[in-house]
């Protein structure tokens, strides 16, 4: 791992994959969930300003991902729209930015 010969760990294996298929954390889906684990009222009232939000509309935005021929949750998705995102992530803390423009 870089320039020292430790071995990285679990973490850092699925992130240098991630990586590799220029996926970040939030885009992987959490395939032992479904959708009704999304608070889709939610979601669409973050949305109402600027439009009225479709079912469709949640996998553009990454809320959903295809797998298996279903929709299943992202972890951006959860972690934004999860109706019980904190058994899965108890820990979790977002951090953002805002850049004019």
């Amino acid at each position: 791992m870089g320039s020292t010969n430790r071995r990285a760990d679990v973490a850092r294996l699925e992130e240098l994959r991630r990586s590799a298929r220029r996926r970040s954390l939030d885009e992987d889906p959490l395939a032992e969930m479904n959708s009704e684990t999304i608070d889709f009222r939610a979601a669409s009232k973050c949305f109402r300003a600027k439009r009225r939000l479709k079912p469709a509309d949640m996998r553009t935005l990454g809320v959903f991902a295809v797998a298996r021929h279903r929709s299943i949750p992202t972890v951006g998705g959860l972690l934004l729209f999860g109706k019980d995102r904190l058994t899965k992530f108890p820990e979790v803390y977002l951090r953002a930015r805002c850049f004019a423009g």
